[in-house]
Order: structure tokens, then sequence, then C-alpha cells
């Protein structure tokens, strides 16, 4: 987790511009989340979780994280 959040975190301090997906099993897109805040909290994390149409609601809202 943290290795993956060090890199997304340098290629912002980079100027690298774009979006990342982290797919993870559900019980740990919390824990991906709460670590992203812990580590790197100027990154924008959107996490993604629920129904099939509870997900596509997130997705479709996301757009503030960008």
């Amino acid at each position: 987790t943290i290795q993956m959040i060090a890199v997304l975190l340098a290629e912002k301090q980079e100027g690298v511009i774009g979006t990342s997906l982290i797919v993870c099993p559900a019980s740990l897109v919390y824990n991906w989340a709460e670590e992203f805040a812990r580590f790197a909290p100027e990154l924008a994390v959107c996490p993604v979780e629920g129904g099939q149409n509870d997900r596509r609601d997130i997705i479709e809202h996301c757009g503030k994280y960008f």
C-alpha cells in the first residue's frame, strides 16, 4: 500500500497529471482511503464501493475529486 501511495505522490510532485485506479478487495477499500489520508492527504481519493447502482452513482459524481 505505502509503496503505491509513494509512487502516486511522487508523480503528483513531479507534475504528472492523470487519474489512477486501484483495484482491491471490498474489505480493503476504506483501509486504502485511510492510508491515503494519512500518508498523502494532498492526493484526491474517491473510494468506490457498494452495489452496482451505488458504484455507478459514486463514479458519476467523483468529478469533484479531479
